[in-house]
């Protein structure tokens, strides 16, 4: 158990410094035993789940949604952190994932079967628990997709040949997937070239 102050969201700027110290962690789906394990043993927080790594930077490449059984528990420490990680001098980045993508626009085939339950009995559809109007979705719709820190850039997966053809600015990416996140597959062909090209 930990708990959970609302807090200031703010997009992170899409460039930045390389800090001293810097822990990378990817597709924690839902597996919050290995997630808070990979935390702890770097440092990067407590056993009462507290930021402890000063000016760290922790990154996140995407991929919190679906296959296992705590998502909303990594969901919420990661919002949590953001802020305590801020409020030392550290940071915390959290990109956008293709599950993130998926379940807001309403794919959940991964979804584990303890969320179906949990979305009859609020009566509201899963990716509605997410939506813009959440405060874990107005988090999530700031979240980068693209990010530099030092010299490296951080995305989840990697990027299509295409997308070194398209003259893309990584500002502009992030914003377009962040103007389509809460659409459907639809909706996000609809809205633009780029966002059709961004999100297929």
């Amino acid at each position: 158990a930990f708990s959970v102050k609302l807090h200031p969201i703010v997009r992170q700027e899409w460039k930045q410094e390389a800090p001293e110290k810097l822990v990378v962690i990817s597709d924690p789906h839902g597996n919050f035993d290995c997630f808070y394990s990979v935390l702890k043993a770097n440092g990067v927080i407590n056993n009462k789940y507290e930021w402890t790594f000063g000016k760290g930077q922790l990154m996140i490449i995407g991929d919190i949604f679906d296959r296992g059984n705590d998502v909303l528990p990594i969901f919420w420490l990661t919002y949590k952190l953001d802020h305590e990680a801020r409020e030392a001098g550290g940071v915390v980045h959290f990109l956008l994932g293709n599950h993130e993508s998926m379940v807001l626009r309403g794919d959940l085939r991964y979804m584990k079967d303890k969320y179906n339950d949990l979305s009859k009995q609020v009566g509201l559809d899963y990716p509605k628990l997410f939506g813009p109007d959440t405060e874990l979705g107005r988090w999530l719709g700031v979240a980068n997709s693209i990010q530099i820190i030092g010299n490296e850039l951080y995305v989840h997966a990697g990027l299509a040949k295409g997308f070194y053809n398209g003259d893309f600015s990584i500002p502009h990416v992030n914003e377009v997937m962040s103007t389509g996140l809460f659409l459907d597959k639809k909706g996000r062909e609809n809205l633009s070239k780029d966002s059709k090209y961004l999100y297929s």
